[in-house]
């Protein structure tokens, strides 16, 4: 039982370190966040303005975010050179021929 405890909790390690790096556009600063934080970012900017109450805990990741003194909009994907936000942007569009 031990070891498929471990091998569990290993899966897990890895499966959250599963991450990504954004460059600020203005200041040059890496920042390195999991992979959804873009949604949890997106929903912690709307509970603050609607002033709706969450009912999750707010990432780490979300504040490192907003607490850059950049607007997240600049922020890029290290990796792809595309915009950090542009993938929620495309959501729900469909490219038919």
């Amino acid at each position: 039982m031990g070891r498929l405890r471990g091998r569990i909790e290993k899966v897990q390690r890895e499966a959250k370190a599963e991450t990504m790096v954004l460059v600020c556009q203005e200041c040059g600063e890496e920042m390195r966040v999991e992979q959804d934080t873009d949604l949890h970012y997106l929903a912690h900017r709307w509970a603050e303005e609607s002033g709706a109450k969450s009912y999750r805990r707010t990432p780490r990741d979300v504040f490192v975010i907003a607490n850059h003194p950049h607007d997240a909009e600049g922020l890029i994907d290290k990796r792809t050179g595309e915009p950090w936000l542009a993938r929620l942007e495309n959501w729900g569009r469909h490219h038919g021929n």
